[in-house]
């Protein structure tokens, strides 16, 4: 009911977003890890396709919640 309230999974997301920005923007880290720049095309096209899970998970926890899969104990 309230987004955004673990104070220390926010930190730990936002860490994780650093090191993956860094890995693929920082030429002497994309050697190793074998990775490339991305344009800002890929990187909608990578968003686009990422929010089609939100609905997804929405609807199954609504089911769950109305019981349509029975007793999930």
């Amino acid at each position: 009911r309230r987004p955004f309230t673990n104070k220390w999974l926010n930190i730990a997301v936002l860490w994780e977003l650093v090191l993956l920005f860094l890995i693929i923007y920082v030429p002497f880290l994309q050697f190793p890890f074998e990775t490339v720049a991305l344009s800002l095309r890929e990187w909608l096209i990578i968003g686009g396709l990422s929010i089609t899970v939100i609905p997804v998970l929405e609807s199954t926890k609504w089911l769950v919640r109305r019981g349509v899969f029975g007793s999930i104990v």
